[in-house]
């Protein structure tokens, strides 16, 4: 398991994993998980603590071996790019409803199949990202292109809307 000394705690924020263990497990207690915290670290899977409210951006920003992420409800904020760059990053289960920054999950590969419960209320662009549009395998289904980032829900090769009204 991962001890304590391997995390720097300071007023409930978690500022830095230091540890080498590639599945740690965030202590109970901990309300935010700072800016760049776990960035660039080797962890494949991170355990999240239901006392966590908030991911600060960047938290996890170029962690290239991240592979799956539970989200608990009572996180209620995740910032921008905090998952950015965590190319094998295909697993998120997201419960709750927090509020989302900008490229949450940009350079992901999260697919809107991974959604267990996400609510109709998170409206912002990534939010209807996830929720409504359908990308088989992270390509455009019209033009077959890798769609890392929607532009007004349309695809940025071939502009297509990618919406999915049904």
């Amino acid at each position: 398991g991962t001890s304590e000394s391997e995390f720097e705690i300071r007023g409930g924020t978690l500022v830095k994993y230091t540890g080498s263990d590639v599945y740690p497990i965030i202590p109970e207690g901990v309300c935010r998980i700072g800016k760049r915290a776990f960035s660039g670290t080797a962890v494949v899977t991170v355990t999240i603590p239901r006392s966590v409210v908030e991911i600060q951006q960047y938290a996890f920003a170029d962690c290239t071996e991240l592979t799956s992420v539970t989200i608990p409800d009572s996180v209620q904020s995740i910032q921008n790019r905090a998952f950015f760059r965590c190319w094998k990053l295909f697993d998120v289960s997201l419960s709750g409803n927090p509020e989302l920054g900008e490229d949450v999950f940009a350079g992901t590969g999260f697919r809107v199949a991974q959604m267990r419960s996400m609510h109709d209320k998170v409206d912002k662009e990534l939010g209807e990202q996830l929720m409504k549009i359908r990308i088989e395998n992270g390509r455009c289904p019209y033009c077959g292109r890798k769609v890392w980032g929607i532009s007004g829900h349309a695809c940025r090769s071939c502009r297509k809307n990618l919406s999915n009204k049904g």
